[in-house]
């Protein structure tokens, strides 16, 4: 590796490094997780991730290993507790494992190192990640032999795909080896305890055990009247530290704070450690929702007992399909979109067509495919390109082209469950939303319906490999 790039590669490593230092994250422990193969009479790694926590969680060591394949799990004090020491190793080209050294790349060929601080799975939280990234000599994927080899196993395997899932690991994209450092937040605003009720606020917050809670702010907007309050109707303000009320719960401290706000306010909350943003997320009273098309359909579906029953309830069939789909066109009606319901049950529909067809106010659209499980379900996800293609091309014959149309698919799994589809989906150009994201989406429905700024949110929605909350 040249001297320039190495400098830069340490540049990033530094960064991240400065994201998990001691007086700005308090680390506790890090967890790898790996998979190697065989090449040349060598053990090459496949893919890796180091989960850097600052929350106590028991880490579950596991071993498995054929004649081609290695994977485990292991806490960085089986090496030696030092991130940095482990990060040099790797841009040196070796992966430790306590199984032994695992080459990372070949002597020609030199890594390239990317820092993400605002990881897109991280929709409101900070999730960042530093990524070493190398050529992969082989793809594990869809080799016959690899299959064969882990099926007949003492503890055997269906897929290679399930033996990534079970360790967290990014799908492999056909060309690299990656190995990612992964951090959470340092401080969260811990939604269980945060509401507005009867004029009255109160706003709970977690903290790692370890850091000066003085150095923590809240950062609040309080828009006066609803969502839409122009700018000068927005009040601004910052509750330091101190000003909360500070207890150890469950090896994490929680800091609790409360302020009278109008009924009809909503309020956008940032929680902040010593100069940096961690997360952020909205509150507003349910009973006085700003959300005029919420106030209507809970005069028929209280408490949107129905909607949400679609939309996350478990079932069997079709008509578990087919209530999802309703409930998606429901959910996303709140949102302020307009939703073309296609694929209705029971009545004679147009051929080859999307489940649902949105369209923001700006007559932008989304193409919406729905599945109860994996995405790549009946081809889900090559029937959405196509509609979505065909969909960009009529416009562009209309001189229509300047709409934005942007194919999204919906499952009510967790994202766990579809890691091994979201691959394909990013180079397709596919959003992802996933049974976690719902629960986002479905929590701006207490808010003014503004579909373009839910458009654009889904468009900040790219598939991701799942990667665990912190805080």
């Amino acid at each position: 590796m040249s001297d320039l790039r190495r400098a830069k590669c340490v540049k990033e490593v530094q960064a991240f490094l400065a994201l998990v230092a001691v007086d700005q994250y308090a680390p506790r422990s890090t967890e790898l997780s790996y998979i190697a193969f065989k090449h040349q009479d060598l053990w090459q790694l496949y893919a890796a991730r180091a989960f850097v926590r600052n929350n106590p969680i028991e880490m579950s060591p596991f071993h498995f290993e054929t004649k081609s394949v290695r994977a485990g799990r292991f806490s960085l004090s089986d090496f030696n507790g030092d991130i940095s020491k482990f990060i040099e190793k790797c841009l040196d080209g070796v992966f430790w494992t306590p199984g032994g050294e695992v080459q990372l790349f070949e002597e020609s060929y030199s890594p390239s190192v990317r820092i993400s601080p605002f990881h897109p799975a991280g929709v409101q939280s900070r999730i960042s990640v530093l990524t070493i990234a190398s050529q992969l000599s082989r793809n594990l994927q869809f080799d016959p032999d690899i299959k064969l080899e882990l099926n007949a196993s003492d503890n055997p395997f269906g897929t290679f795909d399930e033996l990534v899932n079970l360790l967290s690991l990014a799908r492999d994209n056909d060309s690299e080896v990656t190995v990612e450092f992964v951090s959470y937040q340092a401080a969260s605003i811990y939604l269980p305890g945060s509401f507005v009720k009867d004029g009255k606020t109160t706003i709970e917050v977690v903290l790692a055990s370890g850091l000066d809670r003085d150095k923590f702010s809240l950062g609040v907007r309080r828009s006066k009247g609803g969502i839409t309050a122009a700018p000068q109707d927005v009040e601004r303000f910052s509750i330091r530290g101190p000003e909360f009320d500070w207890k150890e719960i469950d090896g994490v401290l929680r800091g609790q704070t409360t302020f009278d706000v109008g009924s009809t306010d909503v309020l956008q909350c940032f929680a902040n450690f010593n100069g940096v943003n961690y997360h952020s997320y909205w509150l507003s009273d349910p009973d006085t929702t700003a959300n005029p098309r919420r106030v209507a359909l809970t005069t028929f579906d209280p408490n949107l007992e129905i909607s949400l029953d679609h939309v996350f309830r478990d079932a069997d069939g079709k008509a578990r399909a087919n209530e999802f789909e309703a409930g998606l066109s429901w959910a996303f009606w709140l949102l302020g979109f307009s939703p073309l319901y296609i694929d209705v049950p029971n009545i004679r529909t147009p051929n080859d067509a999307p489940d649902l067809i949105l369209c923001d106010a700006r007559s932008n659209f989304l193409v919406v495919e729905a599945t109860v499980g994996s995405l790549q379900n009946n081809n889900k996800l090559g029937k959405l390109w196509e509609r979505t293609t065909r969909l960009r091309e009529a416009l562009q014959r209309q001189s229509l082209g300047h709409l934005e149309v942007m194919p999204v698919i919906v499952t009510k799994a967790e994202e766990k469950f579809v890691e091994a589809d979201l691959e394909a989906a990013s180079k397709l150009g596919v959003s992802v939303v996933t049974r976690e994201k719902l629960h986002t989406l479905i929590q701006q429905t207490n808010f003014f319906p503004d579909a373009n700024s839910n458009f654009d949110r889904l468009k900040g929605i790219p598939s991701a490999p799942p990667i665990e909350e912190g805080i």
